[in-house]
């Protein structure tokens, strides 16, 4: 049977240690172990779970920043990680890394998070949770402007959730940057706010939902609530408020090593 690699990106823990350049991208806390354990309940789908124990990948903002010579260097471990694990399949829910496995290792077949929860049953007490929810406006993160089934999968999955949701004028294919883009805080921060404010202020809507942490947090630092797809699926308190909490570094770095124990406990 294939085996599976899981790479949860979206958590920031799967590749953790990453330098401080990244720490203000890191994604904040999500309950891998639910999505492992949703995952493992169908078995032609999921045979391997398993996390990297280097920090491989979480220089990918190496790429966006243009120092190729050092992503292209990191970026061999990963290959021959994922060589000598025998793995075919890459599940990620990462939009830059999806992009980046997509185009630099054509021999593993790469797929969309969302994609593989579309394809299987949602926890009960989440499907048709927010009915009763404000309308919400949904941002395509740029990198995978061009991934259809990305953008069908997610609309799917807010369908199942019950939540309304409108669309931005420039969405899939014509969608826009969060401003956080090209590591653009970094190098030109009055640009990217410029840009973010942009962004979040083309709807009326207070919530926006998007499927990359950065552009969530993009929206929140707009003035609008940015939150992640997957605080929808999995965290109840969203129900109530759709916020999410701020979380310094030192927060951030505790989530990464507390997820990582957790996806352990389930390889």
């Amino acid at each position: 049977m294939k085996k599976l690699l899981l790479v949860l990106t979206i958590i920031g823990l799967v590749f953790v240690g990453c330098g401080s350049v990244e720490q203000k991208a890191q994604y904040n806390y999500i309950d891998a172990g639910k999505t492992a354990e949703l995952m493992r309940k169908d078995s032609s789908k999921l045979v391997l779970v398993d996390i990297q124990e280097k920090d491989d990948f979480a220089e990918e903002h190496l790429k966006g920043a243009g120092d190729m010579k050092r992503f292209n260097k990191l970026y061999s471990y990963l290959e021959s990680d994922l060589a000598n694990m025998g793995c075919d399949t890459v599940v990620t829910a990462c939009e830059n890394c999806y992009m980046s496995l997509k185009e630099l290792s054509p021999h593993i077949k790469v797929k969309s998070l969302y994609e593989v929860l579309d394809s299987i049953d949602l926890p009960e007490s989440t499907c048709k949770g927010y009915i009763q929810s404000p309308k919400v406006a949904l941002h395509d993160p740029c990198p995978t402007r061009y991934e259809t089934v990305l953008h069908v999968s997610v609309r799917s999955l807010m369908d199942k959730l019950g939540l309304k949701y409108e669309e931005f004028k420039n969405c899939r294919e014509k969608t826009e940057c969060c401003g956080s883009g090209g590591m653009l805080e970094l190098t030109n921060p009055k640009l990217a706010l410029k840009q973010i404010n942009s962004r979040a202020n083309q709807t009326k809507c207070d919530v926006i939902v998007s499927y990359c942490q950065s552009c969530s947090e993009s929206m929140t630092k707009g003035g609008k609530y940015g939150v992640h797809i997957l605080d929808l699926i999995y965290f109840e308190n969203m129900k109530e408020k759709m916020k999410q909490k701020k979380k310094g570094t030192v927060k951030k770095w505790f989530n990464r090593y507390q997820s990582k124990k957790m996806i352990e406990r389930f390889i």
